[in-house]
């Protein structure tokens, strides 16, 4: 559990959905004037507009925190273990566990500088065809003043909601471990996860999907632009099965083997993820940092998809194996000591990963939209409506998708697109690391070490994911580049000496 965070001089703001009201401590600093300008603060500065009340957290019966501190939460663990036949070959084992997530990170600063700090958003683009609101020589709005066209035109960014609670994740498994023979093993496992009450960002003054175009005077909060609240409404549901093979080290061997099958279902990431659930996190346009916006806060299950981190198969094996050949081997086990020092005592070593490629989603032009929910103000991805299998069955790097799976959604639709997240798979990877090493024996006391190792031994070209926008063929589903995590880039060797002592 984690209580909300306070600021010293009270530089922390809240919005309240039930009635519009902005909530600030007791002993918050001024808000900027700029600040409550823009949302027409109470008594209002435009007549045909509602003004919006700037409440402290005790007139609001809000804590100082301006957010609430859930006091019971229950994590219950529990696990078997069972020999079924009596011996220790065989073991069984059984557990599950509900855990609760510390909300960290973006959290600690998320309601920070928002009515004290005089943080404007302009928005120049008007749609297609339309000239911008503002241009050079008049680079700001109004000249930069206070205006009274730009009340109702502030972004809240963020707030959260009053009763946000850490999220939770339910986790369990079950286990068949079997001792196969001399330092052979094997185990495998069915593993499942469930996260709920993930932070997703919602924009409280969107309005639904229509097939009329976008009216901003339809807003529920007319003093306001975007109203950006992270809220407990997004999940995550893993389920794997993993097999691993084990060999503890001896006769010289050690190895161990990792085959797993997973899937990976969310909808914390919004409409066209490119991480891990909940680490894109708080972003309030294209590559911005920190919980993702959703193009369609009506309709959250348009968003359910296969979560990116993960991919469908994914096998590692990591190795060390001392060659049999020098004093005390099976070969030249009585071998000189020039013999010994040249062929002897050599080890190699090997981290090989082979995994499926990433889960990516169509995404198309803004322009194109027909939900009428003005994404290309709002800075989010569309996507358009798919027809057929994204991936081919060939690719290649300039060809690695299907452009015909999709098409633009239909005019007038008023909906959002109903390609799939997650429905593109990118390129494997395919990496291999090797290493050979060898210990001289010096005297009793010193000892040179030898190490040569390699990265991407194959030098395997594992391409980075290509881009998915549809809006041009030339370029939709092209990658140029290769990957360069886990050690999937270029060949990279290095030789090393080392003296012991």
């Amino acid at each position: 559990m984690l209580p909300p965070f306070t600021e010293k001089f009270g530089d922390i703001t809240n919005f309240n959905p039930k009635n519009g009201d902005v909530v600030i401590p007791d002993n918050s600093i001024p808000a900027a004037v700029a600040f409550l300008y823009t949302i027409n603060a109470c008594p209002g500065v435009v007549a045909t507009l509602p003004c919006t009340n700037v409440r402290t957290a005790s007139k609001e019966g809000w804590p100082q925190g301006l957010r609430y501190t859930y006091w019971k939460n229950f994590d219950p663990r529990v696990g078997i273990a069972w020999r079924p036949f009596g011996n220790d070959k065989t073991v069984f084992r059984a557990g599950f566990g509900i855990y609760t997530i510390s909300s960290l990170g973006s959290v600690a600063y998320q309601l920070a500088g928002i009515a004290a700090t005089d943080a404007r958003v302009f928005v120049a683009f008007q749609g297609p065809g339309n000239p911008p609101a503002f241009q050079f020589p008049q680079a700001l709005l109004g000249g930069g003043g206070l205006d009274p066209s730009q009340v109702g035109s502030q972004d809240f960014i963020e707030g959260m909601d009053p009763h946000f609670r850490d999220p939770t994740s339910a986790q369990w498994n079950v286990t068949v471990e079997r001792e196969l023979g001399k330092n052979w093993s094997i185990r495998s496992s069915y593993i499942g996860s469930n996260a709920y009450r993930l932070p997703e960002e919602v924009d409280l003054n969107q309005l639904p999907p229509t097939t009329t175009p976008y009216d901003r005077t339809l807003r529920p909060f007319k003093d306001w632009g975007r109203l950006l609240t992270v809220s407990n409404i997004a999940f995550a549901n893993y389920q794997a099965w993993d097999t691993q093979v084990n060999h503890r080290f001896g006769g010289g061997l050690y190895l161990q083997g990792t085959y797993t099958w997973a899937k990976n279902l969310s909808d914390a990431n919004g409409d066209a993820p490119l991480r891990y659930s909940g680490e894109a996190g708080f972003q309030t346009g294209p590559g911005a940092a920190g919980p993702v916006g959703i193009d369609d806060r009506f309709n959250l299950r348009s968003m359910r998809g296969n979560d990116p981190g993960t991919r469908r198969n994914r096998a590692l094996i990591s190795m060390l194996y001392q060659l049999p050949f020098g004093r005390g081997q099976r070969f030249m086990h009585n071998a000189n000591a020039l013999v010994n020092g040249v062929l002897g005592d050599w080890q190699v070593s090997t981290i090989t990963l082979v995994e499926s490629g990433p889960f990516e989603t169509a995404t198309i032009s803004p322009t194109l939209s027909q939900s009428n929910l003005n994404e290309a103000i709002r800075g989010i991805p569309v996507r358009p409506d798919q027809i057929g299998n994204c991936n081919l069955p060939h690719p290649t790097p300039g060809d690695w998708f299907n452009f015909d799976a999709f098409v633009p959604t239909p005019a007038g639709a008023g909906r959002v697109g109903n390609a799939k997240v997650g429905s593109c798979v990118g390129p494997r990877t395919v990496a291999v690391a090797g290493g050979l090493s060898k210990n001289f024996v010096l005297s009793e006391k010193f000892r040179l070490r030898f190490d040569a190792t390699f990265t991407n031994l194959l030098n395997h070209p594992n391409f980075a994911a290509p881009t998915t926008d549809v809006t041009t063929r030339a370029s939709f589903g092209v990658t140029g580049t290769v990957q360069s995590q886990e050690n999937a880039g270029n060949r990279v060797g290095q030789l090393s000496l080392r003296i012991d002592f």
